[in-house]
């Protein structure tokens, strides 16, 4: 199975001259980030993948690319945008994603459980 991270690639119509790393491909899918081209739930899962298992290869671009993913995600779920998710409960999300929740339905489980609106 291809990992959501090739497929976004793809589909934002990104091109690699030469092999890219994941760290690479992450980047450029963030710049270019769409989520009409992509739909909610690929890119939902793109931004869980980049966080939970892209490997960067210093802690700068790490920190960089993890918070410019983790600031994509409330839009996603239409919670409250100051709400920061960390990777714990990325993980989560993740998780419902792979069990074939829908972005709403996580939103909507989301803001049940942790009063976020």
């Amino acid at each position: 199975m291809k990992a959501a991270l090739d497929i976004a690639f793809e589909k934002l119509g990104l091109k690699s001259y030469g092999h890219l790393l994941s760290w690479q491909k992450a980047e450029k899918v963030l710049e270019n980030f769409n989520v009409p081209v992509l739909d909610e739930w690929l890119a939902l899962m793109v931004l869980c993948e980049i966080i939970c298992f892209v490997h960067f290869p210093n802690e700068v671009l790490l920190r960089a690319n993890v918070q410019r993913a983790e600031e994509k995600i409330p839009e996603l779920l239409d919670v409250n945008p100051d709400h920061e998710f960390h990777m714990d409960e990325v993980e989560v999300i993740y998780d419902q994603l792979m069990r074939g929740k829908s972005p709403e339905e996580i939103g909507r489980l989301y803001c049940r459980s942790h009063k976020v609106n």
